[in-house]
């Protein structure tokens, strides 16, 4: 397989992760609530989160499996102390209550 086709390969398989992203309204984060058994953190906003799969999500999670859950935590972190407002990408929860949030924007 040539150099190119290996790049674009990588690059397709990369992006389609996030191509089939759903993504939350940009917003100030709000309460921080944190539940010790299942090690998830939530994140609440002064409204509702307004994904288009699930617009009325009250909570913004980040599950204990996803990679990167520690600098998205410190991101998020960072910005609620900077009064910047986020944006999630990720996915809807079959509670459509929840946001399952896998990438972190500040704007």
């Amino acid at each position: 397989m040539s150099v190119i086709k290996s790049v674009f390969l990588c690059l397709t398989i990369f992006f389609s992760n996030f191509a089939f992203s759903d993504a939350t309204i940009s917003q100030l984060i709000g309460p921080l609530n944190y539940n010790g058994d299942s090690n998830t953190v939530f994140f609440r906003g002064s409204m509702k989160w307004g994904a288009a799969g699930c617009p009325n999500a009250t909570y913004v999670q980040v599950l204990s499996n996803v990679s990167g859950r520690k600098e998205i935590l410190s991101i998020a972190l960072a910005a609620k102390m900077a009064g910047k407002k986020v944006e999630f990408l990720g996915s809807c929860n079959a509670d459509l209550d929840y946001f399952d949030a896998v990438y972190i924007i500040i704007q």
